[in-house]
């Protein structure tokens, strides 16, 4: 596995006390099309998003996006922002004026950015912000000497060469016309003396418009400090106003990056053909070669050779390998494997160690074995090889019997697609991902009726729920003890029959492992109104301490006495070794709620992981997989390293900072099992109105 999974371009900084608005509104008639010109993108990234990115990329937190043309297109590129619509474009300083109740709530200095200037770098804007800190100015202002200024507002300066005004190039007198120093469109405004001072901007000018360069004059009138800051390099306040220019915008973040990845020990062998996206990264001594294309969060390892005319989307490389005319999305790539030449890698195509996918060769959702080689002129999908396996010329595999195609589900997908309920409507949110969370207690057996089974109790339950939209996601702590309709097998998995009982029992009735898991996941969704739930992730609770420690632990406020290691309720604790385990796994067993309170520590705890994950990659993205490989020792599980890096990245791009923890509700009941006399348990019976409002909030919108 690769391990060079380093930093992500746009990694936030520490916290810089001051906020963002973006302007973002404009149509972009030069563009000639019909999707707003922030959208537009250049290495696969929109517009704005470079723009939102640097803001974060330099610290600042508070980020205000202006949007107005095609706003149902923009709005879901900054959802990491607060968004306020301009409904009709009347000028900068209109669209800043909208958003003053927002801004009025914002810390510090307001630096203004404009959506379509992919090439401002977020040590500019840091520079900006420590400029006005500095000098207490009203305003501070980016310029750029430029050799041909025709259409850019001109710095005017005063007798003493202060900033005294900006002119826009149409209201510009013949000496003005002259001036080579431009307005960037990039300011950093003491935010109370701008918020007043908007009321003063008129529209007596060429367009009719407000302007908020206008404020400059007014802050010059009222005797402020303007400041000014000189960019060294024009092109870096370039705006995209045209086909053109977003070609040039795309050269020049091209040789932007490829640089970058050539000083870092990359060769690049035709930088002008190479084009490579912002997220991606690449270890030392590897090669890329003429017509290659790398974007979204790729990860290529040391020693490689890349191309030519190859494409990595959203791909882990391993370190050694080859890959000659290649198409890999969403895939792993393991040390030593070799591609192409034209080798088609689909999404969730695993390449084990030294295999082989050879010429003409498409591989889809499948894995292929250590030292495996599927040498050419063959279709793999759904499939899994083992080691050493060799497939002829012309081999197919698929999933399909002739009449229908066959799918592999972990649960029911019997929901309902429209909920009618207190008066509302619901409709089913198909961009919802969720995975099912397990704790396997294999010390813990159960009492599994007619199966001879060790395989444990599933003793935790928590599902997750990721929107892969708007970014928000959802974790429900599903109790061990919910009565549930269990599918029950025999001992050589034949079905018996579906009986009502605790839902850790469903476990048992499996091999241990997937069918285990299977079992389990068809019975949370039962739970919640038959949702469908896409993957499963089981941990054997052994792993729970080496996976905390490997992060160093996490803090908590105790919940519960712990009196053998000497914590109290309300003790700040930070959880590590042994105190970990008996943390999350100690319950008072006379107590008839105590697996609810047990569960109630657990879900306290995933926040936390999650809380220590989350902060520690935006600096190492790393993280996520080098935890994907401590847990692989004691997990079972669906999900592929490609799926977690995904989601990984997901949840970065779209800036979630938290998740919404929801417990079910209802009674812990005493229950005598039938076939155990002696034998009685607590079953819990989930509230029906709060578990069906729960899956409501989490997996429907509501239209009405």
């Amino acid at each position: 596995m690769v391990a060079i999974l380093a930093n992500i371009t746009n990694d936030r900084k520490g916290s810089m006390e001051a906020s963002a608005l973006i302007l973002a509104a404009g149509a972009g008639t030069r563009m000639k099309s019909s999707k707003p010109k922030v959208a537009h993108k250049i290495l696969e990234k929109p517009l704005i998003r470079w723009v939102v990115d640097a803001a974060h990329g330099a610290g600042i937190e508070s980020v205000v996006t202006v949007v107005g043309h095609g706003r149902e297109l923009v709005e879901p590129l900054v959802e990491d922002t607060q968004v306020v619509i301009q409904e009709e474009q009347l000028g900068t300083a209109h669209a800043v004026k909208i958003a003053r109740e927002v801004l009025a709530q914002m810390p510090g200095p307001l630096v203004v950015l404009t959506g379509d200037s992919p090439l401002i770098r977020p040590e500019t804007i840091t520079a900006l912000v420590e400029a006005q800190q500095a000098s207490q100015a009203a305003v501070l202002v980016l310029s750029m000497e430029m050799e041909d200024p025709s259409g850019y507002g001109r710095i005017v300066r005063d007798a003493q060469g202060g900033v005294c005004a900006i002119v826009e190039h149409k209201d510009c007198t013949p000496e003005q016309v002259t001036i080579g120093e431009c307005n960037s469109g990039f300011y950093c405004f003491d935010k109370e003396f701008l918020l007043t001072a908007l009321d003063e901007v008129s529209t007596q000018n060429v367009q009719g418009e407000y302007y908020l360069t206008d404020v400059l004059a007014l802050a010059y009138q009222a005797g402020r400090v303007i400041g000014c800051l000189r960019a060294e390099d024009p092109l870096e306040c370039m705006g995209v106003n045209s086909r053109s220019q977003l070609a040039e915008a795309s050269a020049c973040l091209q040789a932007r990056i490829n640089t970058a990845h050539m000083e870092n020990g990359v060769t690049i062998i035709d930088p002008a053909t190479t084009w490579i996206g912002p997220d991606v990264k690449i270890a030392q001594d590897t090669e890329i070669w003429p017509m290659s294309f790398l974007f979204g969060f790729t990860c290529v390892g040391s020693d490689c050779v890349v191309g030519p005319h190859s494409r990595l989307v959203d791909t882990v490389v391993g370190n050694g390998c080859t890959l000659e005319e290649t198409i890999a999305l969403e895939s792993r790539i393991d040390d030593g494997v070799t591609c192409g030449p034209r080798a088609y890698l689909r999404p969730e195509t695993h390449m084990c160690v030294g295999s082989k996918a050879g010429t003409h060769v498409e591989i889809k959702k499948s894995t292929i074995g250590k030292g495996s080689k599927v040498p050419h002129l063959s279709y793999i999908g759904d499939a899994t090889l083992g080691e050493d396996v060799n497939i002829g010329a012309g081999t197919i595999t698929c999933n399909y019997d002739g009449e229908k195609k066959m799918t592999n589900t972990t649960a029911t997908t019997d929901y309902q697609e429209t909920i009618e309920y207190k008066g509302h409507t619901y409709v089913y949110n198909e961009n919802v991902v969720t995975m099912a969370f397990l704790g396997v207690d294999k010390r813990e057996l159960g009492k599994a009726e007619n199966h001879t089974s060790t395989n444990g109790m599933a003793d935790t339950d928590i599902v997750v729920a990721i929107d892969k939209v708007s970014g928000k996601t959802s974790m429900i702590a599903v109790p061990r003890d919910t009565m549930v309709d269990v599918d029950v097998f025999d001992k050589d998995g034949n079905f018996k029959k579906t009986k009502e009982m605790e839902l850790c029992i469903a476990y048992a009735y499996g091999d241990g492992f997937g069918t285990s898991c299977k079992n389990v996941t068809k019975s949370i969704s039962r739970i919640l109104y038959n949702v469908p739930i896409d993957k499963y992730f089981a941990l054997d609770l052994n792993g729970i301490q080496p996976i905390n420690d490997s992060i160093g632990g996490v803090k908590v406020q105790s919940l519960y006495d712990l009196p053998d290691y000497g914590v109290k309720k309300g003790d700040a604790v930070h959880l590590t070794g042994d105190l970990t385990e008996a943390y999350v796994r100690t319950r008072d067993m006379d107590d008839l709620n105590a697996s609810l309170n047990r569960t109630q520590r657990q879900v306290q705890y995933l926040n936390a992981f999650a809380d220590k994950v989350r902060g520690s990659v935006t600096s190492d993205f790393s993280v996520i997989t080098n935890l994907y490989n401590t847990a692989s020792d004691y997990c079972t599980t669906d999900l592929t390293v490609s799926n977690v890096t995904y989601l990984g990245s997901l949840l970065l791009q779209k800036g979630v900072t938290d998740f919404q923890s929801y417990t079910l509700e209802g009674k812990m009941k005493a229950v005598e099992n039938k076939e155990f006399k002696d034998y009685v348990y607590a079953g819990f019976y989930p509230d029906k109105d709060s578990l069906m409002q729960t899956v409501l909030d989490v997996f429907y919108t509501r239209i009405r």
